[in-house]
């Protein structure tokens, strides 16, 4: 089986600070939500085998601050471009590359990119909220064999 989360990343302080797009950081509001979706990812014995982030500053954030709250090390959490802006498309080739000794990947980005990619995977829209997981599951042993007709679960954590 291959495992699927799409974590998408936690508020930021848009308003408050006069910086772009990929620089703006987490708001308190955030953090705090954050957080609390964490509580429920670890209470489900939710660990990724491995985390690939966003390069925006605020998934970074988010990427980290889960890592800290499940001990996943810092220094494990790659940064891919795909994440701020790929399509769907982009991502599912991605994740088709991927080792199959993984069985589970944490992408931590950003609607509409990982709305679309939610969209191509299951058959279903669904629009992350801010905080939140959305996590997919494959009866696959390959990561090269994922796709919608080998879905066999789909749930969301929401703050």
């Amino acid at each position: 089986m291959k495992t699927i989360y799409l974590l998408r990343h936690a508020h930021s302080a848009q308003s408050l600070y006069s910086v772009k797009d990929w620089e703006r950081p987490l708001s308190s509001k955030g953090i705090k939500a954050s957080h609390k979706v964490f509580e429920a990812i670890k209470n489900k014995r939710i660990y990724p085998d491995k985390i690939i982030s966003s390069p925006a500053f605020r998934a970074i954030n988010t990427a980290l601050l889960f890592a800290h709250d499940i001990g996943y090390p810092f220094e494990g959490v790659l940064i891919n471009p795909l994440l701020y802006d790929g399509n769907s498309k982009s991502m599912i080739a991605f994740l088709r590359k991927q080792s199959d000794d993984i069985n589970s990947i944490m992408l931590v980005g950003h609607n509409p990119s990982l709305a679309r990619l939610y969209a191509s995977l299951t058959g279903h829209t669904y629009w992350l909220p801010k905080s939140s997981v959305s996590i997919i599951k494959f009866k696959v042993d390959s990561w090269s064999e994922v796709e919608t007709t080998s879905l066999i679960e789909k749930e969301a954590i929401k703050s």
